[in-house]
């Protein structure tokens, strides 16, 4: 099946293998080994600041809002740099999603 992204999900496909080709696959081994948790933190922030922690949370919250796809083509791109730091980023967005689907205004 082809699908035809739009520029939007274009972009965010490219913020992220820009960012996993120049900051991830150089120390993707000792990420992915836990060898380097201070390298692994400093990602994660740049990730935040790229909004890529938040790619599913409504905009009122601070979130991009921006959809499976656009999820699914950043995960694709960060994944094949480092499996680890996907998966943060990935949970991070599944707890997000649940709190602000059943949790409180103060959470």
């Amino acid at each position: 099946m082809f699908l035809e992204l739009t520029e939007e999900q274009k972009l965010i496909q490219d913020t992220a293998r820009d960012f996993a080709r120049a900051e991830l696959e150089p120390m993707a081994a000792q990420l992915d080994q836990g060898n380097d948790r201070g390298s692994l933190l400093t990602n994660l922030k740049k990730l935040a600041e790229l909004g890529f922690m938040g790619l599913n949370v409504r905009e009122e919250f601070g979130g991009a809002e921006a959809g499976a796809i656009s999820f699914s083509v950043a995960m694709t791109e960060i994944a094949r740099a480092c499996a680890s730091t996907a998966v943060t980023v990935s949970v991070n967005n599944m707890a997000a999603e649940v709190i602000q689907a059943v949790g409180s205004e103060e959470q």
